[in-house]
């Protein structure tokens, strides 16, 4: 069975994301800030009068972060718990895989909570994205709160 992953790129490496969680690409936006947020979130931005989280992978993953420049994109993810904006360098397409080309990550990284896999693709390896743990229960806590003190009644 054939499975679909959005490729996009932070920095020099490749990620993926399953393209169900992916509601869409959208162009890189000025973030605001938000007082009192986790530190993995870098602010959030208006979505057609929804006010969504934009959330850095880079500082999750402990990766060098760069300025969110115009010529980024913004991937828009649906968790279990919310949207949320993912900052991401360039989206590079969409690809098609099989389990054949697929290595699970508990058999090369055990405890890897960022990771569901490894697609084996012909020009190299893409790690494909958890979204689920992107929001950790503390994190999302701290997120609703600092959300609702910065937004009036």
């Amino acid at each position: 069975m054939r499975k679909n992953v959005i490729v996009f790129t932070l920095g020099d490496q490749r990620y993926a994301l399953p393209i169900q969680v992916v509601e869409r690409v959208i162009r890189a936006v000025a973030v605001t800030p938000l007082p009192q947020g986790p530190s993995s979130v870098l602010g959030v931005i208006n979505i057609r009068g929804d006010i969504v989280p934009v959330i850095s992978l880079c500082r999750l993953m402990r990766l060098p972060e760069g300025e969110i420049i115009p010529e980024n994109e913004f991937l828009l993810v649906n968790t279990s718990c919310r949207r949320v904006v993912l900052p991401v360098n360039s989206v590079t397409g969409v690809m098609d895989y099989t389990e054949q080309d697929l290595t699970e990550t508990d058999r090369i990284l055990p405890r890897s909570e960022f990771m569901e896999g490894v697609i084996r693709a012909p020009d190299g390896l893409i790690p494909i994205m958890n979204i689920e743990v992107f929001l950790p229960l503390e994190v999302e806590k701290r997120l609703e709160e600092a959300l609702a003190s910065s937004v009036p009644p």
